[in-house]
């Protein structure tokens, strides 16, 4: 069994509904101690003209192979109304593999570390959260030391924390 850390993300539609099924839906097929971060509602990045995320990332062992969980995730996407796997388009369902234990994988389908997980405020931040201690593989370095290392682009991002029980949320600056 690997450890492993995914993030979930939602623009369209319902988009709380969307996480809880799309952890449902994997909390089915990941084993050991569950961890999740707190719901993170994210501007997008890289686009314009997009509804906000809601994000969130969680941690979990899977028995089987990287390709194996990304068969997994992408079925669940598809049974969440997401008809294809465009990048930069709005969507009800996006599950990434942020990290598959100590792996590095470079493949046409998949890329892990994912090649975007430095980059994203929201993948540091739930990461902190949950496996602060992990290390990133390739970098030498914990998910908290990337998350303090973070530069003012990332620090940026704009992050507010839900609370679980309503709409209200709270800043989320580091």
């Amino acid at each position: 069994m690997e450890s492993v850390v995914l993030s979930l993300g939602s623009n369209l539609g319902d988009q709380c509904i969307y996480i809880s099924r799309m952890e449902e839906a994997l909390f089915s097929v990941l084993k050991g101690i569950l961890r999740k971060s707190d719901l993170l509602r994210t501007e997008p990045v890289g686009v314009e003209c997009q509804p906000w995320f809601i994000n969130r990332v969680i941690s979990g062992s899977f028995e089987g192979t990287a390709q194996q969980l990304l068969e997994c995730t992408k079925e669940i996407e598809k049974k969440l109304g997401r008809d294809n796997k465009k990048q930069m388009v709005p969507r009800t369902a996006d599950i990434d593999i942020l990290l598959f234990g100590g792996q590095i994988i470079n493949t046409s389908e998949l890329v892990i570390p994912h090649p975007r997980i430095l980059f994203r405020r929201f993948c540091l931040e739930g990461m902190n959260q949950i496996v602060p201690d992990w290390l990133i593989p390739g970098t030498g370095m914990s998910v908290s030391e990337h998350y303090r290392q973070m530069g003012p682009q990332i620090r940026a991002q704009k992050i507010f924390h839900f609370h679980e029980k309503g709409s209200d949320y709270r800043d989320g600056r580091p």
